[in-house]
């Protein structure tokens, strides 16, 4: 067995290291006897392990090689006299393949620090970022988002040098469109998820930077800066009024004016960061002016407050459909009946969600039947959930215990409540016969629910038939019952999605 081993021939392609699997697999069970290892293997064996440990060595004293080229005096222009225009072209060449190499090593993280280490950074940033040759700028813009991303060591000591306004100035301001471009990539890799960097961009005006490269005609470098703009309203939702009091709403909107672009998607993204508020702020401060963003929609769903129905909902519904996620705005008779005369005049469907409401087809049935003869709906919150209308609940204290709030109609209670009782005036628009002022509710504070909300719904119909349900709802819940047509037309149900519908 030894001389065979000796002997024996190892697979010289994949073809042969395949053809051996299978003849070691169809071999006789049990464990091959241990052979002692040749020479030849043993040899084999070593050059491969030094082979992979000097990789990493290798790419170091490469990177070394490219900052001595990067390192080089640039000739004086008394040198320079009588030379040929063709080796400042190689030297130039030189030095853009050098950056090229760092770049491209630098994607490994351990080579990104050592790079740091031998002071690569700080060379690009004090020689080569503002070189008079724009390919030299960008790809240096280029070796240092390499060696941020994703690296926090690197991204604060790149912002301990100075590298963000730098950055930001030739995002702003550089003649070449592609040095921009590279610019604001380096800017984003040491401002997304790196706090102090945002810190930092924020003291810059960095938002005011975003703006003016989404105004820009250069397109790549207008979808860059709204995708980052985007992803610092998601990451920190906070900055959101420091955006609106800019005054950006409105030149974000105006954005969305110009012929469409594929960056629109970002900066509608950003105006709806956190829900419609945002966006509905813009429609508050220039209505007219989103006029073509609404054109646009299929379907408008408010999640913000009865306010925005009341100012907006008729100029929703002449463009498209319109869901309303606060239904407590339909207790006004006028703007209810205004609503739906706008729904059918312009051919729109005005959605109502059920929200926590249960058996919401079931209250419609019983309505359209003529059998609904009264509706009363309990809601029992902690007081640190409601959010009322003047002083009900200003003298709440911890381990109080329950306390009925209110107890009325729900076109009363309404008002009061305008956040907290949607689920009522639901229920009130699924029972249009009893409407607003006939479907009673009553609202309670219990300290002792911190985790959950009750919803009690008390049905009575015909010769003292009665239902009582209730339903313990935590989190957002956000369940539909789906119902006809106010004409009195049969339910059409899809599925367990329900809302109440109007043409």
């Amino acid at each position: 067995m030894a001389e065979n081993s000796q002997n024996r021939r190892y697979p010289p392609n994949l073809q042969g290291v395949l053809r051996l699997a299978v003849e070691a697999a169809s071999a006789a069970e049990g464990p091959a006897p241990l052979e002692p290892m040749s020479e030849e293997r043993k040899t084999w064996l070593r050059e491969a392990l030094a082979e992979v440990c000097k990789g990493q060595m290798d790419e170091v004293e490469q990177m070394k090689r490219c900052l001595a080229i990067l390192l080089k005096e640039e000739v004086s222009k008394s040198e320079r006299e009588g030379e040929e225009e063709r080796d400042d072209e190689e030297d130039e060449d030189e030095r853009e393949s050098a950056l090229e190499t760092l770049s491209e090593f630098c994607e490994n993280l351990d080579n990104a620090r050592d790079l740091m280490t031998l002071g690569g950074l700080e060379l690009c940033l004090s020689q080569y970022l503002f070189h008079v040759q724009s390919g030299l700028r960008w790809r240096a813009a280029q070796v240092i988002a390499s060696c941020a991303q994703n690296m926090p060591q690197v991204q604060v000591y790149l912002l301990s040098i100075g590298a963000l306004p730098k950055l930001l100035q030739l995002t702003d301001s550089d003649p070449n469109p592609t040095v921009r471009v590279k610019a604001l990539y380096a800017a984003s890799c040491l401002v997304r998820e790196q706090e102090v960097g945002l810190q930092a961009f924020l003291s810059l005006d960095g938002f005011s930077v975003l703006m003016r490269g989404m105004q820009s005609e250069n397109e790549k470098l207008s979808t860059k800066s709204a995708f980052l703009l985007l992803n610092l309203l998601t990451s920190h939702p906070e900055q959101k009024d420091t955006v609106v009091s800019m005054g950006m709403v409105q030149q974000l909107v105006s954005v969305l004016r110009t012929p469409h672009s594929s960056f629109h998607e970002q900066v509608l993204g950003a105006l709806c960061c956190r829900g419609l508020v945002f966006v509905l702020q813009a429609w508050r401060l220039t209505a007219l002016e989103a006029s073509d963003i609404i054109g646009r929609c299929d379907v408008i769903v408010e999640v913000c407050h009865p306010q925005i129905v009341k100012e907006f909902g008729l100029h929703f519904l002449s463009q498209c459909h319109f869901m309303v996620g606060s239904p407590s705005a339909l207790s006004d008779p006028d703007l209810n009946e205004r609503l739906r005369q706008a729904a059918q005049q312009y051919g729109r469907t005005l959605y109502i969600p059920s929200g926590a409401l249960w058996g919401g087809q079931d209250i419609q049935r019983l309505n359209d039947s003529g059998t609904l003869k009264a509706l009363f709906i309990r809601m029992s919150k902690h007081p640190s959930c409601f959010r009322l209308t003047g002083d009900v609940l200003s003298d709440w204290a911890e381990g109080e215990g329950r306390r009925v709030l209110f107890r009325g109609s729900v076109a009363e209670l309404c008002p009061l409540a305008p956040n907290n009782v949607n689920t009522m005036a639901a229920a009130a628009v699924a029972a249009g016969a009893l409407g607003f002022t006939g479907v009673q509710g009553e609202i309670v504070s219990d300290t002792a629910l911190s985790d959950y909300h009750v919803v009690e719904v008390e049905v009575t119909g015909l010769n003292g038939f009665s239902v009582h349900t209730l339903a313990k709802v935590t989190g957002a819940e956000f369940t539909c019952a789906e119902a006809g047509e106010d004409s009195g037309g049969k339910p059409a149900t899809r599925g367990s999605t329900e809302k109440f519908r109007y043409k």
